[in-house]
């Protein structure tokens, strides 16, 4: 006899252990989800190239160190091979010296590749747009992602303000 469903009773598992649900073969993992942050601005991006946005204030959580948050801190690592969610948000703002910003964007990167990306025009009236994205993504183990911004302008820099809590998070969802 099994003991789920038992109040009270947590089940153990090995940390490489996995179960499979009753009634399906399938495998699935507990979990494996992160969602970084960053408490500082971002200053001094240029206009018209997209770059990468570093996390680098304490994780609201980590379940499997998929953030290192000194050593390559733009990137969440996927522990397992699978299907993930990922999403961020970020507040984009022009620094002062953007002349004529048009739009604001956001996009996830899979090793540096382009994955997706999101866009909304930028309304010179207020001082900056908050671009969100999320998708899913399939990553095999040690691959990773990126959240990557831009500002499209004739010239200047923009930044990504803190003020606005930016995040960057995935979570496994399954094979």
């Amino acid at each position: 006899m099994d003991s789920f469903g038992v109040p009270g009773f947590d089940q153990l598992i090995h940390p490489s252990g996995r179960l499979r649900m009753d009634g399906q073969n399938r495998t699935r993992y507990l979990n494996s989800m992160v969602q970084a942050t960053r408490t500082t601005a971002q200053t001094g991006l240029a206009v018209n190239a997209f770059t990468s946005i570093a996390f680098n204030a304490t994780d609201l959580f980590d379940t499997d160190t998929l953030h290192d948050t000194v050593i390559n801190n733009s990137r969440l690592t996927a522990a397992i091979t699978g299907k993930y969610v990922v999403f961020g948000s970020v507040y984009v703002l022009n620094s002062g010296s953007a002349v004529a910003p048009l739009s604001s964007y956001l996009r996830i990167s899979i090793n540096g590749t382009l994955h997706n990306e999101t866009g909304i025009p930028y309304d010179p009236g207020i001082t900056g747009n908050i671009v969100a994205i999320a998708d899913f993504v399939t990553l095999t183990a040690g691959q990773y992602v990126e959240l990557q911004a831009d500002m499209v302008a004739t010239s200047g820099t923009f930044d990504v303000s803190a003020s606005i809590n930016p995040i960057f998070g995935m979570a496994y969802i399954g094979e």
